[in-house]
């Protein structure tokens, strides 16, 4: 990928020899070149110190081409921890699953994103009667749903034959828009869709809604006791390109990232009397807690005297009260992780960390360093990329993710940590090892669970941090790729790039005039094809080659002719197509030139 620029391509005996074969050109007189000649000394010394500067000047490390991709405005791409959907299934009681609660995969670690409560409730049954402009789909379930702050659906779809479609942007707009509502006790309930990841059915997912206070009287419905519930999804505007095919729904479902987690802080609200806490994580029922109220940018720890673990949460009473000046802070970390988060700094510039994790990802490594003029005192430091725009007061540290290293500055460029340091976020993930297929998530750590787990999805997403080379094979893809519809190819290649679509086989055609002829008086006869999916044909035709003074028609029909023409002259014809979209025209491209010469 780089071209091989050799800096260093001279030896010192070549540079030696190249300049004291140029000494007669300059001073006759100087004859001899031999060792003990003065100037052959000085020569020689000169010599050295051109290979010396041409050996330093060919030393090219990897800054320097982070630093060349930064000036053309790329950036590498950091490691990517996988996300999927885990589902449980035959739940033999109501559970509460904290935040951070470890699923396995083999060897793999899959970590929850949130706590939630799992019932088991089950789908009774699924009625799908869907059109591509209007139906619905009703899910009759078990039971009730327990009273949470939103409710989820996960929706598996079956492949569609006609193609794979491809992937969505932030920007996308569903093809349909739906309403959803419930029945329970015989009483409709209005439901607001909080998100529809499924993007009205076309991909698998969650569908995210919350139920609204019940409404209205009882009504007929086909319930068969007041204990089960009913679930409507109505389509109320757009149209399908193709039905969707719904393979299962789950109720039971919850996202899940491939990330080990040895520590982790968050911001936490405290109750009316100042001192009480609730946290609902894994780590907080299983590891260690440190807590810190921070003001003006300083850390100050509070110390812990009660801790209690509920069934959904735990309770934290702590000795002193925060002030609503204050913003509280609770530190959890591993049994186990305590000595390696602990570390004590002399302040001399120059000072690494070598971590025993290298799988830690780029972004999830914070830390706090004692503060050097508050006493008890902590203050954060900031990760950036390098210390080139850092100042000598600025708390700065740099992490090597392939070498698991932390470097800190020289005083002069990030200032040097003295005192006590404590990591308080720890974040590892395996990238692109992490990608599992379908069905592998087997089993939770914690064996108490009364469920069992899987997975319904191959998963792809999980990457490593690219490289420098990659880093600039992507720069010559992006800039050597113009987004532009000039070509046939241009055409097909932003059908493919259009997010949503289903696409079985793209090839794109343009108008062509199949035949022209000069038929009656003053007028001739076109014959056009490739108006598929257009509406209309435009068509220009000129006595001039360069169309100057051209004339413009609209035709619908394949066959036109075109009347009151200039007898003995010969016209030049085009034609392309056209198509209009929410009130704006979009033309194909321009036909080949043909000839005719009106003779009659």
């Amino acid at each position: 990928m780089f071209g091989q620029l050799k800096l260093d391509d001279e030896t010192f005996d070549e540079i030696f020899e190249y300049h004291k074969r140029k000494i007669p050109q300059i001073d006759r007189k100087w004859t001899d070149f031999n060792e003990h000649d003065p100037g052959i000394t000085f020569l020689e010394l000169l010599s050295w110190m051109k290979e010396l500067q041409q050996f330093h000047l060919d030393q090219i490390g990897s800054e320097n081409y982070k630093m060349f991709l930064k000036l053309i405005g790329m950036k590498q791409r950091r490691k990517k921890a996988v996300q999927t959907f885990a589902i449980l299934y035959e739940i033999e009681k109501e559970f509460f699953l904290p935040k951070n609660s470890r699923i396995y995969a083999g060897d793999i670690v899959f970590e929850t994103t949130e706590e939630r409560c799992f019932s088991p409730n089950r789908l009774l049954s699924l009625s799908c009667d869907l059109e591509k402009k209007q139906g619905k789909v009703i899910l009759r379930f078990a039971h009730p749903f327990p009273e949470e702050k939103y409710h989820r659906l996960y929706f598996k779809l079956s492949e569609p034959k006609e193609g794979k479609r491809q992937p969505i942007k932030e920007d996308f707009f569903p093809l349909i828009q739906w309403r959803l509502e419930a029945i329970r006790n015989g009483k409709k309930i209005p439901c607001r869709i909080l998100k529809d990841e499924t993007y009205g059915l076309l991909y698998s997912g969650e569908v995210q809604f919350v139920l609204e206070e019940e409404k209205g009287q009882k009504e007929h419905t086909e319930l068969q006791n007041e204990n089960e519930m009913l679930l409507c999804f109505v389509i109320e505007s757009g149209e399908y390109d193709i039905l969707p095919s719904i393979q299962a729904v789950e109720w039971n479902s919850i996202m899940v990232q491939q990330t080990e987690t040895r520590s982790t802080y968050e911001e936490v609200s405290v109750l009316e009397d100042k001192k009480t806490v609730f946290l609902n994580s894994r780590m907080a029922r299983q590891g260690k807690l440190e807590f810190y109220k921070e003001k003006a940018g300083i850390w100050y720890p509070i110390e812990i005297e009660k801790k209690s673990i509920l069934p959904d949460k735990v309770k934290i009473q702590l000795k002193e009260e925060v002030k609503e000046s204050e913003t509280l802070y609770a530190v959890t970390y591993e049994v186990d992780f305590e000595a390696e988060r602990n570390y004590e700094m002399d302040g001399f510039p120059f000072q690494q960390i070598r971590l025993e994790h290298t799988e830690l990802l780029q972004d999830q490594i914070e830390i706090m360093v004692t503060c050097p003029f508050q006493e008890n005192g902590f203050e954060q430091y900031q990760r950036v990329e390098n210390f080139y725009h850092s100042g000598p007061e600025d708390r700065h540290f740099v992490f090597d993710e392939e070498q698991g290293c932390l470097y800190f500055g020289d005083c002069e460029r990030g200032l040097a940590p003295k005192g006590e340091l404590k990591i308080i976020r720890f974040i590892s993930s395996r990238g692109l090892k992490g990608n599992i297929k379908e069905q592998q998530l087997k089993f939770f750590e914690d064996g108490t669970i009364p469920a069992k787990v899987t997975n319904y999805e191959n998963t792809s997403s999980g990457a490593d941090k690219e490289t420098i080379e990659e880093c600039f094979w992507r720069f010559m893809r992006e800039s050597t790729h113009t987004h532009r519809a000039v070509t046939m190819e241009d055409y097909e290649t932003l059908v493919r790039q259009t997010p949503g679509l289903l696409i079985h086989k793209v090839k794109a055609t343009k108008a062509k005039i199949k035949s022209i002829k000069n038929v009656k008086s003053k007028s001739m006869k076109l014959k056009l094809s490739g108006l598929s999916n257009c509406d209309a044909y435009q068509i220009q035709y000129s006595m001039k080659k360069s169309f100057k003074g051209v004339k413009t028609v609209t035709k619908k029909s394949g066959s036109v002719t075109i009347k009151k023409l200039k007898l003995k002259k010969t016209y030049y014809v085009r034609v392309r197509t056209m198509k209009k979209i929410g009130g704006a025209s979009y033309y194909g491209k321009w036909s080949g030139r043909k000839t005719v010469r009106i003779k009659k």
